[in-house]
């Protein structure tokens, strides 16, 4: 947790946690919530990084007719609560590491650019460009995606970007709000 030393020794912070595995061959997830996390509340001099030490089997994870990984490639996701409440510009995720670079996601709940009032906006964002020549370039194919969590009916775009120091940010995605 970010900001951890600035807070007083009496502090509690609850999570509801929750951490989403796609099953590519079904194009379902499956949900992996509180009731396997040991705790959910953290306490002063308590911290420790929330998740789930023993999520599952790597035998189970990387066997192929499970479907969670496929052709190498496996899909997490996160979940965003009371979104109706969102009020900033825009939220950006945690940084995670992906290839040999580090990369966030911008979520903007009332769009941006064409997508402005109109549309939520997604994108892949370089989180820490290394120091590099100016003409320096990193190529990315990727996907982003938005779960339909009633209708099992997601919306995915894939999308591939040069990113550089004057293009950190990858291809708006908009959903019609």
């Amino acid at each position: 947790m970010a900001g951890e030393i600035s807070l007083q020794s009496d502090w509690e912070i609850c999570v509801d946690f929750r951490l989403f595995l796609l099953d590519q061959k079904k194009g379902k997830y499956l949900v992996l919530e509180d009731a396997f996390a040991k705790e959910n509340c953290f306490h002063g001099e308590m911290l420790r990084s929330p998740g789930f030490d023993n999520l599952m089997s790597l035998e189970e994870f990387t066997d192929a007719s499970n479907g969670y990984v496929v052709d190498d490639t496996c899909v997490f996701g996160a979940e965003v609560e009371q979104f109706s409440k969102l009020k900033a510009e825009y939220y950006v995720s945690k940084t995670f590491n992906a290839g040999d670079q580090k990369w966030q996601i911008l979520l903007y709940p009332k769009g941006y650019g064409e997508g402005n009032g109109t549309h939520l906006s997604i994108f892949l964002s370089l989180a820490d460009w290394k120091p590099t020549p100016p003409v320096s370039k990193i190529f990315a194919v990727f996907s982003l995606s938005i779960v339909d969590q009633k209708h099992a009916d997601h919306e995915t775009w894939t999308s591939k970007h040069c990113f550089t120091t004057k293009s950190r940010h990858g291809v708006c995605r908009s959903s019609l709000v």
